[in-house]
């Protein structure tokens, strides 16, 4: 009787550890085996070259405010229109400073020129159909510092083709390299600064009159203003109207005399509704050239 309880007791218990053993085969089944868990890349690294491209242009005027044209004086020769005046009464002058600032890696990628545009923005009486908020000098489809010539214009203009009321007298201005000079602060001495005046004779900044009032046989209209201009048209048409000895032909210089007369007021009342409150706005670029 022991004998068969013991035998029974083996039997037991190798049943029982056949189970853990297939147990244990079973759950090593489930390991994933990972021979090389991190894998390294090389790779160089390459610094590209290093420059500084600040570039600032400031500008200070001494004047706010710009007289175009003379002051009228009172007619006293009966004529329908006074147009005579005191030239020298006309300031279009800008007396200004422009300072370049630039770091010293880009001086020698500065060109000799400094670039000058005009722009003319809104005055106190809006145009709607002019549409004079911010209107660029070199836009000829909108801009109020150009007009176009009426068909039949008596004043040696083409009809149709498009001139400039104002115009700067300067467009660019020259300075070397060299002019260059360190920056007045001593912890910022890797830059360098230009400065120009422009109050000085040979670059002197300010306005001429345009094309609109140049005469047939000028290169431009800087050294006189309008008033000289339309005198000298309107003194042409009276002279003709007035030597005239045919009754026919004095109504017709008469008719013209008159039309020039109406020409002239109608030119310049639209001239001072233009510029009359408006303000004019000079642009200043530096050139610069990449290599």
């Amino acid at each position: 009787m022991k004998k068969f309880r013991l035998k029974n007791k083996i039997v037991l218990f190798m049943i029982g550890a056949t189970s853990v053993s297939l147990l244990g085969v079973g759950f090593s089944t489930w390991i994933v085996s990972i021979d090389k868990p991190i894998a390294n890349i090389t790779a160089s690294v390459t610094m590209q070259d290093f420059k500084m491209e600040t570039l600032i242009v400031t500008a200070h005027t001494k004047v706010s405010e710009i007289t175009i044209g003379p002051k009228q004086a009172t007619s006293s020769t009966g004529d329908l229109i006074d147009i005579t005046g005191d030239a020298t009464q006309t300031h279009m002058d800008v007396p200004s400073t422009v300072d370049v600032l630039v770091d010293e890696d880009f001086v020698d990628n500065i060109t000799d020129k400094l670039t000058i545009s005009m722009d003319v923005t809104a005055g106190k009486t809006q145009n709607t159909t002019q549409k004079r908020n911010i209107l660029k000098a070199n836009d000829t489809t909108a801009d109020p510092n150009i007009v176009t010539a009426i068909s039949g214009d008596l004043f040696g203009r083409k009809s149709g083709t498009s001139y400039k009321y104002l115009e700067l007298n300067m467009t660019e201005t020259a300075f070397n390299k060299s002019d260059f000079v360190a920056y007045d602060s001593v912890s910022l001495q890797r830059f360098k600064k230009l400065q120009i005046n422009l109050s000085d004779d040979n670059k002197k900044l300010g306005f001429n009159f345009g094309d609109y009032f140049k005469l047939k046989d000028e290169t431009s209209a800087s050294t006189r203003g309008p008033e000289t201009f339309y005198q000298h048209y309107l003194n042409k048409y009276k002279k003709e109207y007035l030597d005239e000895t045919t009754y026919e032909g004095k109504v017709e210089k008469r008719e013209i005399y008159l039309r020039a007369l109406d020409q002239a007021r109608t030119e310049l009342t639209a001239l001072s509704d233009i510029y009359k409150g408006a303000n004019i706005k000079i642009s200043f670029k530096a050139n610069l050239i990449k290599k």
